[in-house]
């Protein structure tokens, strides 16, 4: 009987190597001060003087403190210096909402101040009124920065002046506060310009867009351009203040209310530009012309306004923040006076207002 024989197969392939194991999270560890000294031969006492500037030190000391500091990869932690120094090398700024170009150039004039002062800035945009103070509290509580500078939209003057007593100097930014350094705009005297503007070119009856009511500029933009118009014989319809909320979309759904109940006024005043670009859309949706049917202004000339061809209010941004950022600097120099700034806005006549036509003045 035959049996079967079976041959063996060998593959010529072989089993794949494992595959190496992961790399260690860290490589390896920074070196520590007590590395350098033991690499320089010096105290932590005499390495901690060398980084923090002091003239205690022999050169002949610092020399060899940098040198072995570079050969070793050394960078001295910066919470550490702050502690030693019991100042921090930061200025802190706190803003309600990172929503336009307005706080972009209020926080580079912010940058340039500091910088010559060989300050670094730490900025941080709240979440509400809320999460604003408690942003602020730990920020002096916690030393995190030398000085703070905060936008004050939603803190209130008593919480405000609680601040300032915390060992930190703080400084309102768009809004004057007691006992405080401030740097705010005339808002009073940009209203007025565009209200005489308005009038110049033969508008009787406007319709406004204020911005939120816990605003400061909001609420003193209003109550100039209401005694702006009584003084100039500009009139206010009831139901033709319409507050938008500082934003685009906000401008744009209150407009559209206003068209939808039959309201024409020839001239909309936006308390911001944002609100203004939105009060141009619905209009422009509606069938109607600016500036020829509406004519249309704005306040802050951020960037935006210019290719909007937009009559506004130039606030200087770049100077604003500049300004608080000297005044802090002040204070963090041995400054006790409260130091209080208000920087003169002026009006940008561009393409979106035009004279009144008798023929367009309806109720």
């Amino acid at each position: 009987m035959c049996k079967r024989i079976q041959t063996a197969t060998h593959s010529t392939t072989h089993a794949p190597h494992p595959p190496p194991p992961p790399p260690p999270l860290f490589l390896s560890m920074p070196p520590t001060v007590y590395d350098l000294c033991e690499k320089s031969g010096f105290s932590i006492a005499t390495v901690s003087r060398v980084f923090n500037g002091s003239s205690k030190v022999s050169d002949e000391a610092r020399r060899k403190v940098l040198a072995a500091a570079d050969a070793l990869g050394y960078s001295p932690s910066f919470a550490a210096r702050s502690l030693a120094r019991k100042r921090s090398d930061l200025v802190g700024a706190i803003f309600p909402r990172m929503a336009s170009g307005f706080f972009a150039d209020v926080l580079c004039g912010l940058d340039a101040a500091v910088k010559v002062g060989g300050f670094h800035l730490l900025t941080a945009f709240s979440h509400g009124a809320d999460d604003e103070r408690e942003l602020a509290e730990r920020f002096v509580q916690q030393r995190l920065v030398g000085a703070l500078i905060v936008m004050n939209f939603q803190l209130r003057n008593d919480f405000l002046a609680r601040l300032g007593k915390g060992g930190v100097p703080v400084v309102s930014l768009d809004g004057p506060s007691k006992n405080l350094s401030s740097v705010s705009i005339d808002n009073a005297s940009g209203m007025r310009q565009l209200l005489e503007h308005v009038a110049a070119l033969g508008h009787r009856r406007l319709a406004v867009l204020p911005g939120r009511a816990d605003a400061f500029d909001s609420n003193q933009r209003l109550e100039s351009c209401r005694a702006a118009a009584d003084s100039l014989g500009l009139e206010i319809p009831d139901g033709w203040c319409l507050p938008g909320g500082f934003t685009e979309a906000g401008g744009y759904e209150v407009v559209q209310s206003l068209l939808a109940r039959g309201a024409r006024p020839t001239v909309i005043a936006a308390f911001n530009d944002l609100m203004a670009f939105g009060a141009i859309r619905a209009l422009r949706e509606a069938g109607l012309r600016v500036p020829e049917d509406v004519s249309v202004t704005g306040f802050d000339d951020i960037e935006l306004a210019a290719p909007y061809n937009l009559t506004t209010v130039r606030v200087p941004m770049f100077e604003l923040g500049k300004i608080a950022g000297e005044a802090a600097l002040a204070h963090l120099n041995g400054e006790r006076k409260t130091i209080n700034r208000v920087v003169e806005p002026r009006l940008v006549r561009r393409g979106s207002s035009a004279r009144a036509s008798l023929s367009r003045h309806p109720s």
